[in-house]
């Protein structure tokens, strides 16, 4: 979707800006789990799930917590969102697009 794209495409330009380059992926099987990107980091990776909705709720974070619990492991998770109010449920931060930075 289109604003999936923007914003992992807004990381790539940053990391190159910067010049730092971390390894990006997606996570999708056949009964439906999906995280939009992973950021994979020696020391922690980031899970995000990417959302052009205006009202985000839990329903939209249920993935990140399922991959989480299926590879028990504990990473930083974002739902980033055109909302511009930002807040942190059940240990993932919902964020306004513009605001992440790598």
């Amino acid at each position: 979707n289109f604003f999936e794209n923007l914003f992992i495409s807004n990381i790539i330009k940053e990391q190159f800006y910067k010049g730092v380059r971390k390894n990006l992926f997606f996570y999708k099987e056949n009964h439906g789990l999906e995280i939009d990107l992973i950021i994979d980091s020696p020391l922690k990776s980031k899970l995000f799930e990417i959302k052009a909705n205006m009202t985000p709720s839990l329903h939209h974070i249920e993935n990140l917590l399922k991959f989480e619990k299926l590879t028990n492991n504990k990473s930083e998770t974002y739902l980033i969102t055109p909302q511009k109010e930002e807040r942190e449920i059940k240990d993932v931060k919902f964020k306004y697009y513009l605001n992440y930075s790598v």
